[in-house]
């Protein structure tokens, strides 16, 4: 039996890995939980039948007690994650972190040589490496006859919900109290990108825009506070409507409180009922990255609020074919020659089984596709516990993570500095080859 404390039982602590770890390995128990907000405390307790003494309101109590687990998920705000590792590291515990794992590179470091030292295993939640689409794209990559990869085209598309909930609204609006956007949004698709060309970054440029949701754009005459405002019919960024109309995000800051009433308080007191375009934010809403590896591939990452879905897609151009992803299904075209009216019949009636496979990741009746990150949370931590039972090599340590964090900085400082920025060098000036 391996044992797990929470820390952080939010969004992702509690709902999402907790619950997850729970329905793929009943050979986990829960043990204990840390968090400041008794709501969560008691939903926490509630669910996983966890003594009274096992439940803490701050990391203080809980580090102060002997070692009560074998592994820590630490799930809180990024601005505590060194801290509280650090803590457990200490602890001699095996730690499962939230990313991003430190909010400047010095941290970051000294985590990873913590780890090191203590032979402690740091486990980064860079889910989509787990994620059977993105497996299936390096499968098929790997396996060779595509030929090399010669250029990648990236995008994440954020959402406008998304966006306006959580970058100009939540937790990580403002860069100095969470990080550059690049890093709290994007060193999952950095990562993913490292995965795939199988090369570390060699050099990386940047361009961001932030010029929408600012209070020069907000209706005229609005409030301060959506509640308050005579313009929520027709805003199509007022909470009043967002948290409750089809496609807009739940209301998370009702703590699993999905009433009409939970909303309308939620939105009085809490900073996601305040004007989206008054509110102090100050994360890029577009950035644009060219990447170029050391083994000569290039690519473009692009990230945008402005987008009716939320949702990633791809397009790897290979030697001897290309390779399309949108999420739904993978498209693999291969350049292979036809005879004349062989090839123009197949072209026409769209009949080309030598030239274009198409993989469905998930079948139409399978709703779990709908889960976090596209069910990539669920495979994330059923493959992280298999592998901790069996003492297998882990897919997202803290020494493989590592790079795509130095690539966000990096790419945050070049649309800063407006400059291109060679990675080798920006380590020697950070100090990170010590």
């Amino acid at each position: 039996m391996i044992t797990i404390s929470l820390i952080g039982a939010g969004q992702r602590g509690l709902d999402t890995y907790a619950k997850y770890v729970s329905k793929v390995n009943k050979d986990i128990k829960f043990v204990s939980v840390c968090d400041i907000d008794e709501t969560r405390r008691n939903q926490f307790k509630e669910y996983f039948k966890v003594d009274d003494s096992m439940i803490f309101n701050n990391t203080e109590s809980f580090f102060s007690k002997d070692k009560l687990s074998d592994l820590i998920i630490i799930a809180t705000l990024d601005d505590s994650h060194y801290e509280i590792a650090k803590k457990a590291l200490n602890k001699r515990y095996d730690v499962i972190l939230e990313k991003p794992i430190a909010q400047n590179l010095t941290q970051i470091l000294e985590l990873q040589q913590l780890a090191k030292k203590l032979n402690r295993q740091v486990i980064v939640c860079h889910v989509l490496r787990y994620h059977p689409m993105w497996q299936k794209i390096k499968s098929i990559l790997d396996e060779g006859k595509l030929g090399k990869i010669m250029t990648i085209q990236h995008n994440e598309n954020i959402g406008h919900y998304h966006y306006a909930h959580s970058y100009a609204r939540g937790n990580w609006r403002n860069k100095e109290t969470s990080g550059p956007i690049i890093l709290t949004k994007s060193s999952h698709d950095l990562d993913i990108l490292f995965y795939l060309v199988n090369s570390k970054v060699k050099k990386v440029a940047s361009f961001g825009t932030r010029g929408y949701f600012i209070p020069e754009n907000a209706p005229k005459d609005s409030a301060e506070r959506c509640f308050d405002c005579k313009h929520q019919s027709i805003c199509k960024y007022s909470g009043m409507r967002m948290y409750t109309s089809e496609g807009g995000f739940f209301p998370l800051f009702t703590k699993n409180k999905y009433t009409k009433k939970a909303i309308k308080e939620g939105l009085k007191k809490t900073d996601y009922g305040k004007c989206i375009y008054t509110i102090d934010h100050d994360v890029m809403e577009s950035q644009s990255t060219i990447l170029e590896f050391e083994n000569g591939v290039n690519a473009t990452f692009n990230l945008n609020a402005f987008t009716r879905k939320m949702h990633r897609s791809i397009k790897i151009m290979c030697e001897y074919g290309e390779i399309r992803a949108n999420e739904k299904e993978i498209e693999v075209t291969t350049f292979h020659l036809r005879p004349l009216i062989r090839g123009l019949l197949s072209n026409i009636l769209n009949i080309n089984p030598k030239i274009k496979t198409k993989y469905k990741i998930y079948k139409w009746y399978d709703f779990s596709r709908f889960l976090g990150h596209i069910k990539a949370d669920h495979h994330f931590i059923k493959t992280v516990l298999e592998e901790y039972q069996t003492n297998k090599k882990f897919f997202t340590t803290i020494d493989e993570s590592l790079h795509s964090h130095i690539v966000a900085f990096a790419a945050d400082s070049s649309r800063i500095d407006e400059s291109v920025i060679n990675i080798k060098s920006y380590e020697n000036e950070h100090k990170l080859n010590d």
